[in-house]
């Protein structure tokens, strides 16, 4: 693990328990608005489900600039990001998340695209309620994988030392 030292580890590991607080207040914003039946719920909801995907794609590339990774240079680095995040680099590091906890988040991004790319009274209501509904066993599994990848961090700042 050359040339990650063990301050580069204990940072990225606050920043990513920062990051996971955040991301339990976007859950429980996103389970609250699921029920609510005012008219400006669904934009709200669409808008929370971006920015809950946007959290976790910007621990992922915190966790590129320690390690190496995904480049942004094409059209698809967030497709990519999100694979990359899921493979073991041997001798670099361990994935980030699991192979499921992938294919989660991947539903997420492509729901993103959506939102960035049309009005948000042409969402289907249906397919983000069904959306919403699925994030919190993502964000268990997200919570669990990035946990077991912060004791690795903590690991490596201690051999480090």
């Amino acid at each position: 693990m050359a040339g990650i030292t063990p301050q580069d580890a204990i940072t990225l590991a606050a920043e990513i328990r920062a990051e996971l607080n955040e991301l339990d207040e976007a859950v429980a914003e996103i389970s609250s608005l699921r029920t609510s039946a005012e008219k400006s719920a669904p934009p709200a909801l669409a808008l929370l489900l971006h920015n809950y995907y946007t959290g976790v794609e910007s621990i992922f590339v915190r966790v590129t600039k320690i390690f190496g990774g995904a480049s942004s240079d094409t059209g698809k680095w967030h497709r990519q990001l999100l694979e990359d995040m899921s493979l073991e680099l041997p001798t670099i590091r361990p994935s980030v998340i699991t192979p499921e906890t992938r294919e989660q988040l991947g539903t997420l991004l492509a729901f993103r695209h959506i939102v960035r790319n049309l009005y948000s009274w042409r969402l289907d209501k249906t397919r983000l309620d069904e959306i919403a509904s699925e994030v919190p066993a993502t964000h268990a599994a997200v919570r669990t994988d990035l946990v077991a990848f912060n004791d690795f961090l903590h690991q490596l700042a201690q051999a480090a030392r």
